[in-house]
């Protein structure tokens, strides 16, 4: 007669609370086949912290298993208990969803390799089966409904599994055990091909040979993809991608390309290996890298850039198409200029009619819309230019647990939303430029969702000092209480934070286009000594005004014509009027430079320069005179301009000699070499900068330094000289990690502050 035994009566059971990254990872499946391995039994679950496991057996089987799991995973709470119920070998439970909200959000991730081989295998069930996964690749945050991560709190709660699917769903051996994910062509999501009146063209499997053939013809196809819908269209086709930049209203901003691997990736990019690294990683970002001159690709993909953004295919249904067209494709939002990404069916037939020619639709509901991340690979490291799908949400333990729940709002550009909870920082994912109702609309709603995801009461709001930004505005209506934080502040506690330096005061240089200032001027070329709790601005560009104020940014000849008013005569300032604009006289600018708000924009500067040196006079989009006067730099000019630092009060970095040099050089010198100039003064007077304040570890934010040859000439010669400058990394630098920098400044503020402390300080100078 066989005994049952009491687990825990007779031998011990470990408890163990798992945290980080461990829902929508495989980790219940692989904590199953290890406790198998070692003999032991009890259960593994889901849980509102992350992942609970507890394990009875024998002491030796315990010890192993224990140190196999802290090798693997990060253990928050480990506990030994006497007494517990009867287990019958070990089991993956229903997941506890009671608790507070202390686990990390899962990030989409790409189809991998066994994925790709089987929807390309013929004799593979899942053979041309668009939406195959498993349970290390596919969506995860676009799905998601709410946390614990499982099936039925996903849109894929609609998709009953077959026979088939759930016999794999159910064998530990199978690399689709407990895949919530998992599905075929005999359950899962479907895909059809509609034209502009939504009329069916095809349903069937040869939806693929439909679209492939659309492509090639010429045609543009809205395919919704992961995170919302994308438009597509062969790269290699000028007349093509110049229509689609005309129907999208998008006159020279770059587009993404899409490539079937990383051979074809080869053919158009110059591609190190850290790029390539980024290429092939589950995140599946648009990774920036030197574009190849052969004649490959459209002109107008990146005009006037020498760019490119290549990705690999995020999705079986991507990979499909791109393997059967076999040349590289434009892969950009589906939305208008400026506009919020287009993500349900319905609003992708409205909002699209007068772009797409054909629409590929699929029937798996997108939950929570995201973009594509952007990073770059520079001076060593791998640099995010945009945390969106794959990346974002971004989650960080914190150090000192909290009782209250913050909000951040970041600022009006490139928006996204940060939240402390009790035990974690949180970043979310890009949204977007706050310009647009539509966008605002979904800012909002993205707010509401975050919420509602941590089930926490929000405590206070964080946000920017300027008042007319439709996020502080957003944080003043919420009945809260609210921390304002200066921009450069967050910039910088932002900064400081991805080098592990909240302990201390850094010094951040803080180069961008504009941000509100404590003195009611607008910010943007910044030395600030700073802590989370208070920063202190010790320096700053020279201050020059600003033209029609944010007219100036589309009109970059407005800055141009105030800085050459400081060190020209009227006769030459009166020439330089006739070259940028014919509406303007001599009197009529003067009185308009004179009335003109004041700026210490680094952005400016460098748009400034690019309309003077390489005739710029319109923006398209933002930062497009910086970066093509990026792309012109002639690199084998080693001479340089030169800022002056003037030490008094405040350090003060002086462009006039600079301009003085650079519009001698304008006669007789290429602007290739006059671009690399200035480049090179901007970098060696950000080396100046921190070499004068070595007392303090110093840290580079904000657009600026996006710029991947700054960046570089910057290491090279901080390298040179000794001097420790710490580089932007997997935190958006721009506007995009603004959010962060809040959450942590208004974390360390004191509750009755309400403001970041900024004040000048008198710090000397090494």
């Amino acid at each position: 007669m066989s005994v049952v035994r009491t687990e825990c009566e007779q031998q011990p059971c470990r408890n163990f609370v798992l945290t980080g990254l461990v829902q929508g990872r495989g980790v219940r499946p692989a904590v199953s086949r290890l406790a198998v391995r070692f003999g032991l039994r009890g259960f593994v679950r889901n849980s509102a912290e992350g992942v609970d496991v507890t394990v009875t057996g024998d002491v030796d089987g315990l010890t192993a298993f224990a140190e196999k799991l802290g090798q693997t995973y990060r253990i928050a709470n480990a506990w030994t208990s006497d007494a517990g119920e009867q287990f019958d070998g070990f089991v993956i439970r229903e997941s506890r969803v009671e608790g507070s909200f202390a686990t990390v959000v899962p990030t989409d991730v790409a189809i991998c390799s066994k994925c790709i081989a089987d929807l390309s295998d013929g004799n593979s069930r899942r053979f041309g089966y668009p939406f195959t996964t498993c349970t290390q690749c596919g969506p995860r945050y676009s799905i998601l409904a709410a946390m614990p991560f499982d099936r039925q709190r996903t849109s894929m709660h609609e998709f009953a599994m077959c026979n088939a699917c759930h016999s794999e769903y159910t064998d530990a051996a199978d690399r689709r055990f407990h895949s919530q994910t998992n599905c075929c062509a005999n359950c899962g999501p479907r895909c059809w091909v509609t034209d502009q009146y939504d009329n069916v063209l095809e349903s069937g499997p040869g939806f693929l040979s439909f679209i492939a053939d659309a492509i090639v013809s010429g045609q543009i196809v809205a395919v919704k993809g992961l995170g919302g819908y994308q438009l597509m269209c062969d790269a290699t086709q000028r007349d093509v991608v110049a229509e689609l930049r005309t129907r999208k209203h998008r006159a020279r901003k770059p587009l993404a390309v899409l490539v079937r691997d990383l051979r074809m990736a080869v053919e158009i990019a110059e591609i190190d290996s850290g790029s390539q690294t980024q290429l092939s990683d589950p995140a599946n970002p648009i990774v920036i890298m030197p574009a190849k001159n052969n004649g490959l690709l459209a002109e107008e993909i990146s005009p006037g850039l020498n760019t490119v953004g290549v990705m690999l295919p995020a999705t079986g249904l991507h990979w499909m198409i791109a393997d059967r067209v076999a040349r590289p494709l434009v892969l950009t939002s589906a939305n208008l200029s400026g506009g919020a990404i287009v993500y349900r069916n319905d609003d992708a037939m409205s909002a699209l009619r007068e772009v797409a020619d054909l629409w590929l639709h699929h029937d798996r509901e997108i939950l929570r819309p995201i973009d594509d991340s952007v990073v770059q690979f520079v001076a060593g490291q791998c640099m995010t230019v945009r945390a969106a799908r794959g990346i974002s949400p971004m989650s960080w333990s914190r150090s000192v647990p909290s009782s209250d729940t913050i909000v951040s709002l970041g600022g009006h550009q490139k928006c996204s939303i940060g939240i402390a909870t009790t035990s974690h920082w949180l970043l979310g994912p890009h949204i977007g430029d706050l310009e647009t109702e539509e966008t605002r609309s979904r800012f909002m709603e993205e707010t509401a969702a975050w919420q509602k995801l941590i089930g926490n009461r929000v405590g206070s709001y964080a946000c920017d000092q300027h008042p007319d930004y439709f996020s502080s505005m957003l944080a003043e209506k919420s009945g809260q209480s609210v921390v304002r934080v200066q921009h450069h502040h967050a910039h910088v506690v932002s900064a400081a934070f991805q080098h592990g330096l909240l302990d201390q005061q850094v010094l951040g240089i803080a180069f961008d286009g504009s941000g509100a200032g404590s003195d009611q001027t607008i910010w943007g070329g910044e030395i600030l000594i700073a802590s989370p709790s208070e920063c202190n601005r010790v320096g700053y560009l020279q201050p020059f005004r600003l033209p029609g104020g944010a007219a100036a940014i589309q009109q970059p000849w407005r800055t141009a014509l105030s800085l050459i008013s400081q060190v020209c005569d009227g006769n030459e300032l009166d020439a330089w009027i006739h070259k940028f604009t014919d509406r303007l006289d001599l009197s009529t600018a003067c009185f308009m430079i004179d009335n003109a708000p004041m700026t210490t924009s680094m952005g400016r500067l460098f748009d400034a320069v690019a309309a003077i040196s390489l005739g710029i006079f319109q923006a398209d989009y933002e930062g497009e005179p910086a970066m093509r006067l990026e792309s012109a730099c002639d690199e084998s000019e080693t001479g340089s301009y030169r800022f002056e630092l003037h030490s008094g009060d405040s350090l003060l970095l002086d462009w006039r000699p600079l301009l003085v040099d650079l519009l001698e050089d304008l006669p007789s010198l290429s602007s290739g070499r006059i671009a690399m100039k200035f480049h090179r003064a901007v970098a060696n007077a950000v080396v100046e900068v921190a070499g004068r304040f070595a007392g303090f570890p110093a840290v580079v934010c904000g657009g600026v330094f996006q710029n991947r040859l700054l960046l570089k000439l910057i290491h090279d010669r901080a390298t040179a000289l000794a001097v420790d400058i710490r580089f932007p990394g997997s935190i958006p630098t721009n506007d995009g990690g603004l959010a962060l920098g809040q959450l942590i400044a208004a974390s360390a503020m004191t509750p009755h502050s309400g403001e970041a402390h900024v004040a000048r300080e008198d710090l000397s100078c090494a």
